[in-house]
């Protein structure tokens, strides 16, 4: 499943969404930017099947930013895992 994030714009200024994960998922989860190099900026709090994490990730200049992958179990795709994006 890939969700992608609004574009940055001046009419997106202020963009807030939460992304909840309401049942445990295989597969691949991606949250990406619209466009490549658009920087994201957000806090993360991940389930897996041994234990919480959290972290936030602030804008970045160089872009790297733009895409959040989740491609095995202990990255975050378990149910109760959310994501926040401004």
């Amino acid at each position: 499943m890939t969700i992608t994030l609004p574009p940055a714009s001046a009419a997106n200024a202020g963009f807030y969404c939460t992304i909840f994960v309401g049942v445990t998922n295989t597969g691949t989860l991606k949250i990406q930017s619209a466009a490549d190099g658009d920087s994201m900026f957000g806090s993360i709090r991940a389930m897996s099947t041994t234990a919480g994490k959290s972290d936030v990730f602030g804008t970045a200049a160089d872009g790297s930013n733009d895409a959040l992958v989740f491609d095995a179990n202990t990255k975050g795709r378990a149910i109760g895992s959310y994501y926040t994006f401004t």
